[in-house]
């Protein structure tokens, strides 16, 4: 059985939400299905286990010693941008972010006419399992970007079309490293003073030069969900969605809620469903429009309420119930890369207009936590009976 790539995973599983009362048979039995699909995910040799704790400890400990990570970069590995744009290169059929070492990266930041100080500009993202550090490093101060294309021999790609076209892990750290980088340049200065602040060496934090206000990056909580009713599941489109892409209903949780209340709320306002129960499963970083991280659930549509749906147009361009059998389809449908290539590069209104073509219905690329939750619902059949 596939997995959900361990990125994807932040913890395990549990039933957090219910209207139903005491758990039934059935749910208990769907609850042990998710569990075990999750153990199996997260069960590692115990020698990974400890070099991981090794990495992690690794990493604190230069995120709390600025002399150290600036020695560090010295010798780390670096995905490098321009303007947020992510440097890739063409590899085999596709593309594939490349870590460049230090000594590559001045040469790049040279060419580009930058002094080598700016490597200190970089942001930590993690280390290795042999403890080299890595960094993301912007290049937008170097004006001629099409120099550094060809010195590079690859070229800096819209981050909506690299997140599609690359492997999960490819697209995770540049997830990662766009959205460091992008919380600095919108947070340059202090909220408390007005004054710019100060970041670290690792990027970790800004600090206030009056006041001395520590500022973090953060990241905004998105419930992401998937609605179930028996052998049908439903899904929805924005116009910014890829043509022919439905994906599952996903929302901003607003302030004094929880995961519970935000995921009601959701499936209420932008398509007039209300749910009965709701399954909390897993997490991603997200980075499109910024920074939020997705909190995935299933849920369960109240019995009676799920032949009207009334979708908000100011929200979504189409949703609608898909079979299971049409949603088993979709996924041994490969999406051609030029549909994704094309749809990076085009405004919303083209997206929509293509939409309404030929392109035939497709669901979310496999690295994507809408993915794995259409997923688990082919692969444990018991998700849409859990009872009421």
């Amino acid at each position: 059985m596939a997995m959900p790539p361990p990125l994807l995973l932040l913890g395990l599983a549990r039933m957090t939400a219910t209207a139903a009362g005491p758990l039934t048979p059935r749910r208990a039995a769907f609850d042990g299905s998710l569990r075990r699909l999750r153990l199996l995910a997260w069960t590692e040799p115990r020698r990974h286990l400890a070099g991981y704790v090794r990495q992690v400890r690794l990493v604190q400990e230069l995120k709390e010693n600025d002399t150290k990570c600036r020695q560090a970069m010295d010798s780390g590995l670096y995905l490098l941008f321009h303007r947020l744009a992510p440097f890739v290169q063409r590899h085999n059929s596709g593309y594939r972010a490349t870590w460049l070492p230090a000594a590559e990266a001045l040469r790049v930041l040279d060419v580009g006419g930058q002094p080598p100080e700016r490597l200190h500009d970089a942001v930590l993202l993690d280390c290795t399992p042999d403890l080299t550090p890595r960094f993301a490093l912007d290049t937008a101060s170097c004006a001629n970007k099409g120099a550094l294309e060809a010195a590079l021999d690859g070229s800096f790609m819209k981050m909506r079309s690299a997140f599609f076209l690359l492997s999960g892990k490819d697209a995770h750290m540049l997830s990662k490293g766009q959205a460091l980088l992008r919380w600095h340049g919108d947070h340059r200065f202090s909220g408390r003073s007005g004054r710019l602040s100060l970041r670290d060496a690792s990027g970790s934090k800004r600090t206030c030069p009056d006041t001395g206000h520590v500022q973090y990056p953060q990241m905004a909580p998105v419930v992401i969900v998937l609605v179930v009713d028996g052998d049908r599941c439903l899904l929805a489109r924005k116009d910014i969605h890829p043509p022919g892409m439905y994906s599952t209903i996903a929302g901003f949780c607003d302030i004094g809620e929880n995961v519970d209340m935000a995921v009601r709320r959701e499936v209420a306002e932008e398509v007039g469903v209300t749910v009965s129960s709701l399954n909390f499963v897993f997490s991603q970083h997200w980075p499109f429009p910024s920074s939020s991280l997705m909190l995935a659930c299933h849920a369960v549509a109240e019995e009676g309420h799920t032949e009207q749906i009334s979708v908000d147009t100011t929200e979504l361009e189409d949703a609608r119930w898909f079979s299971r059998d049409e949603v088993h389809s979709a996924f041994s449908r490969p999406v051609p890369p030029e549909v994704l290539r094309g749809w990076a590069v085009s405004s919303p209104e083209e997206s929509s207009q293509a939409a309404r073509g030929d392109v035939p219905f497709w669901v979310p690329p496999k690295w994507t936590v809408a993915h794995w939750l259409i997923r688990e619902w082919i692969q444990v059949p018991k998700l849409g009976l859990m009872s009421q």
